[in-house]
């Protein structure tokens, strides 16, 4: 989990900083989900070359900071740079003159509910103009309309009952010059755990990705985990191995794949048969 409230934020995108209306943001967040305590905006400075605002909600009081120029290039580069979107919806988001920094300073404890209350206010001013938000954290962006489906009844409950990663974490993908790829996890950190990278092609993504959910699940609700010699098994309820997988350092990209919760770089490598035995045999016993 982040210690430090102000690493969870999101960054809100405009071509021009929005005139925000308290009582229509109320009513927008309200109609996510009913929330157990009042609502309250407050507008401190709305001028067109700043923008300063909070919103308190539950255990949740989020700071609103808007800046009338486009976010630094660099975050520019690790967020809509790396990610998935259409050319047009890179496009859309490259548009923007403005920004928001939506800041989670409140005090509940779930990094789940810290971000869905962020996303909650993005998805408020939609209405406003919102070109699309920044997960820096994640390395990550979305459209206002994966903002607003992430937002479903289906998703939150997802999230909340066991499968956070959409909405907290990302994979991104570094390609290199030899034709293969870097893939990492970014966000795992906000929940106690290392990130993972695995060097692989584009047709090992859908492994990678289940992998990477393997070592995530293992770190949320297995807790303790001792990686013996270096190398990590997964497999079938009966012992049978399907995959052997060695754990290592980084020692190239750094600067796109370290992270200060560190990082495991994974390698498949031949199942070891005496290891298939050993696990099937215990199974047994």
């Amino acid at each position: 989990m982040e210690t430090d409230k102000s690493q969870l934020s999101l960054t809100l995108l405009f071509e021009f900083l929005p005139v925000i209306d308290p009582q229509q943001l109320i009513k927008n967040i309200a109609s996510i989900e009913s929330v157990d305590t009042e609502i309250v905006v407050d507008v401190t400075i709305q001028l067109s070359n700043y923008l300063c605002a909070s919103i308190e909600f539950e255990y949740h009081r989020l700071k609103l900071t808007g800046f009338p120029v486009p976010v630094p290039t660099h975050l520019r580069d690790m967020t809509i740079g790396f990610s998935d979107l259409s050319p047009s919806d890179k496009a859309a988001l490259d548009a923007h003159k403005s920004y928001i920094i939506c800041d989670y300073e409140g005090d509940d404890p779930s990094v789940v509910e810290q971000l869905i209350s962020l996303y909650k206010a993005a998805d408020g001013v939609r209405d406003r103009g919102l070109l699309g938000v920044l997960d820096v954290g994640a390395w990550s962006c979305k459209t206002p309309k994966m903002v607003q489906d992430m937002l479903s009844k289906k998703i939150l409950r997802s999230a909340r009952n066991s499968k956070p990663m959409y909405l907290a974490t990302s994979l991104v993908k570094i390609p290199k010059s030899d034709g293969k790829i870097w893939f990492c996890t970014k966000g795992f950190h906000r929940f106690s755990s290392p990130e993972y990278a695995y060097l692989g092609t584009a047709s090992e993504e859908e492994f990678i990705y289940d992998i990477f959910e393997g070592f995530f699940d293992l770190v949320n609700y297995v807790r303790e985990i001792e990686f013996d010699g270096h190398q990590v098994v997964f497999g079938d309820d009966d012992g049978t191995v399907t995959t052997q997988l060695d754990i290592g350092k980084v020692y190239e990209y750094f600067d796109y794949l370290n992270s200060l919760s560190g990082v495991y770089v994974l390698k498949k490598v031949p199942i070891d048969p005496s290891l298939e035995e050993s696990l099937q045999s215990n199974n047994l016993s």
